[in-house]
């Protein structure tokens, strides 16, 4: 294998060999493990973790020794980048072909399921490659600010819902002491915002923002209620 890449390498056909690999190694498996099909049973029956544990098995076995042979030589005369070129391009071509299944925020919980997963096989990918994968485009699909949103106005209509009940309730009793419902709404929304399968590291910024809001409506009603 090696003076078979040597020989490729040293005739300027590094590009081809990694186009081979591609098509001849890594398309069949991601035409079997990556249809619209097997990715839309995995993501209803919340199994992309076990689908994408199989496709980096598939990695491992079939393009293990590949990847780690051109990455430990540094004496080719051209580079070899079996990870971006042929692994994660054809991985990465399948799952964007499922766009409407994969990226779609309209239902939070499973947008945040499969973003968790998508990162998490990225991480384990450059992990057993050795190296950086060039991912930044399929990232730039996950419409995070719409997720965000979403879990905005669910997260704050709680707290505005706790605030509403209590002041019909004691509109006309005159008694404001009763302060615990809000106070515990504010408090769970506060935990919902960090919960495993709400919060995402990439909108720590929003996240922690929403909670200064939260707060701030707490604050503005409770001087309201003195």
């Amino acid at each position: 294998m090696t003076t078979m890449l040597r020989a490729f390498a040293f005739l300027g056909h590094n590009e081809r060999a990694e186009t081979l690999v591609r098509e001849r190694v890594v398309r069949p498996m991601t035409e079997e493990l990556l249809s619209r099909e097997s990715v839309a049973r995995a993501i209803m029956e919340h199994a992309l973790r076990p689908l994408f544990d199989r496709v980096l098995e598939f990695v491992d076995r079939r393009c293990g020794a590949l990847i780690d042979a051109t990455t430990a030589d540094a004496d080719y005369p051209f580079a070899y980048d079996f990870a971006n070129n042929a692994v994660w391009r054809q991985i990465k071509d399948a799952l964007v072909s499922h766009e409407t299944l994969l990226f779609s925020p309209g239902i939070p919980d499973a947008f945040h399921r499969n973003y968790t997963e998508a990162t998490r096989l990225l991480s384990l990918l450059e992990t057993r490659c050795s190296s950086k994968i060039n991912s930044s485009d399929f990232f730039r699909r996950w419409n995070l600010p719409v997720y965000f949103q979403l879990r905005f106005k669910e997260i704050a209509a709680n707290v505005e819902s706790a605030i509403l009940d209590h002041d019909i309730q004691h509109k006309d009793v005159g008694d404001q002491k009763d302060q615990l419902g809000v106070t515990r709404a504010l408090v769970e929304a506060i935990e919902r915002s960090w919960a495993p399968d709400v919060y995402m590291p990439s909108l720590f910024h929003r996240f922690f923002k929403l909670n200064l809001q939260l707060v701030g409506r707490y604050m503005h009603w409770l001087r309201g209620t003195a």
